[in-house]
């Protein structure tokens, strides 16, 4: 099971961003005509002197960056390629996330329901139903009366409705108050602690409703998964696992026709060059998974826990909407952290996803450098 958990950072900010912006963000964003020509591992090389930090792509620091063979530098060698390697995004955990701009608008990232429900009517009525799963852990799991006793680990029970799963919340608790009536229960907003004292040692459990938020929602169903899609608000989202914290490279053909994203695991900077020859051109080794529409012709490429209300400078979907019309993609930051995400100028329409791993191919054994990647190529 691959562990996705919101980093406390994200958690915090979620908050601050919602009470900072509010409200607005729940508008449809304004029809406006986009004028945007063309549509769109912790890494020891210059990756991690980079984390967070700048937009530029290492092809764009050839100084810094030359490998062998006379002296050519990765921007001499970009020439050569159909990938131009314009932007990176870095991330301290969990899946990036690939929409259109118009879509992004929309999401809501790891900002709890339980907080935005506190906004607004609009909020309410956005988030309404969603925590559907009586989730539930701890130490003393085997000595619950059935239905809900289990050996350990993470027990969930899906419901066919968030008021269905927070009456089963309740017969959980009284279960377990007739069963072990010395336990001591603590109830707040969004989770329940059990502690049941012991002679020599206290054991404990936590109760909660879940998923606590949109990107909870997204992960937790897909725990497994490389890659998946999730619906929300009528519109959908890519979602790519990074394998853990740093920085994925961006990558778009010269006619927008195709979005590549890399990360890599190198020991020598020389070694940037063999994963940009592998992920050139589509290889035999890429399972397709699914199709995402990107109409506007700009996509955005962020750290999936990441609102749009949480990024620097924005204060609403109109600013949203205005950002990568036109120069390089933009670097989008947060208060705390900076370089999780950008926006990429493609051809609108609709793109073939494709994943790929060096875990997953037949190449050179001998290699001690790997990658994983996604590439997205229209197709209409």
């Amino acid at each position: 099971m691959r562990v996705t958990p919101v980093p406390a950072t994200v958690s915090a900010h979620a908050a601050i961003g919602i009470r900072m912006r509010g409200l607005e963000w729940l508008e449809q964003p304004p029809e406006r005509a986009v004028s945007a020509a063309a549509c769109v591992r912790t890494a020891r090389s210059v990756r991690a002197r980079t984390l967070f930090g700048q937009r530029s792509s290492p092809l764009l620091l050839a100084d810094e960056l030359r490998v062998g063979n006379g002296g050519s530098t990765l921007a001499q060698m970009a020439k050569k390629n159909r990938v131009n390697w314009v932007a990176s995004v870095g991330a301290e955990g969990g899946p990036l996330m690939i929409a259109d701009i118009s879509d992004y608008a929309k999401w809501t990232g790891a900002a709890p329901y339980a907080e935005l429900r506190r906004m607004g009517a609009k909020y309410v009525e956005a988030t309404k139903d969603r925590m559907r799963t009586l989730h539930y852990w701890g130490q003393f799991t085997d000595r619950l009366p059935p239905p809900f006793a289990a050996d350990g680990g993470h027990q969930y029970i899906q419901c066919a409705s968030e008021a269905e799963a927070q009456a089963r919340l309740g017969e959980l608790i009284a279960a377990i108050k007739r069963a072990l009536p010395s336990v001591e229960v603590t109830e707040s907003e969004d989770q329940t602690h059990i502690l049941l004292p012991g002679e020599d040692d206290d054991l404990e459990m936590q109760v909660e409703l879940s998923p606590k938020s949109e990107y909870d929602a997204s992960w937790q169903a897909n725990e497994d998964a490389d890659a998946w899609f999730h619906d929300f608000r009528a519109v959908r989202a890519l979602f790519w696992e990074i394998e853990g914290g740093g920085v994925a490279e961006v990558g778009r053909t010269a006619d927008g026709s195709e979005i590549v994203l890399v990360r890599s695991w190198v020991d020598e900077d020389s070694d940037e060059n063999h994963v940009r020859q592998l992920v050139d051109r589509k290889a035999a080794s890429e399972k397709e998974v699914g199709e995402l529409a990107i109409p506007s012709g700009r996509a955005v490429v962020v750290w999936s826990p990441v609102a749009p209300f949480q990024i620097e400078g924005l204060d609403g979907p109109e600013a949203l909407m205005k950002l990568g019309e036109t120069g390089d993609p933009p670097a989008l930051d947060t208060e705390m952290m900076g370089g999780i995400g950008t926006i990429i100028r493609v051809k609108p329409g609709r793109y073939a996803v494709f994943i790929a791993s060096t875990d997953d191919d037949d190449g050179d054994d001998e290699r001690d450098w790997s990658c994983r990647w996604c590439r997205l190529t229209w197709v209409g």
